[in-house]
């Protein structure tokens, strides 16, 4: 296989695998810290500035694990570098901001924890998978 489809691939594989464990994550957190009934896009703000702090947790540990894998997702399926784990880490850590943007009152604190996980977390994942 060429190797720039492969590591086009890889990225993309490795956004799916790790937009899965993303997904799972933060149901597993709406299961055990469900929402209000009547949430909508106008009271979220309001939720969140009473919310436990539990509430972010999950998805700062979604955040993390999703992109922990994605980073071993792009390496196993493009051994030869890291690159496509750099960039499957930096689109996870475009989605984050957009998060932040689409939900403007996060806690400083989950903003910046968010930003700063992503793509280290990727790497990290990436160096787990050897290199042939």
């Amino acid at each position: 296989m060429h190797p720039t489809l492969r590591f086009v691939l890889a990225v993309l594989a490795a956004l799916v695998a790790g937009g899965v464990v993303v997904a799972l994550i933060e149901a597993l957190g709406h299961f055990f810290f469900p929402p209000p009934a009547d949430m909508n896009p106008d009271n979220i703000c309001a939720y969140l500035s009473t919310a436990p702090k539990m509430v972010f947790v999950f998805p700062l540990l979604a955040w993390a694990l999703g992109a922990f894998v994605a980073g071993m997702m792009a390496k196993w399926l493009c051994r030869y570098s890291n690159k496509p784990a750099f960039v499957a880490g930096n689109i996870l850590l475009f989605m984050v901001l957009l998060n932040f943007f689409v939900i403007t009152c996060h806690p400083y604190w989950v903003m910046i924890t968010g930003v700063l996980l992503p793509v280290p977390m990727a790497m990290l994942g990436s160096r787990l998978i050897p290199t042939h």
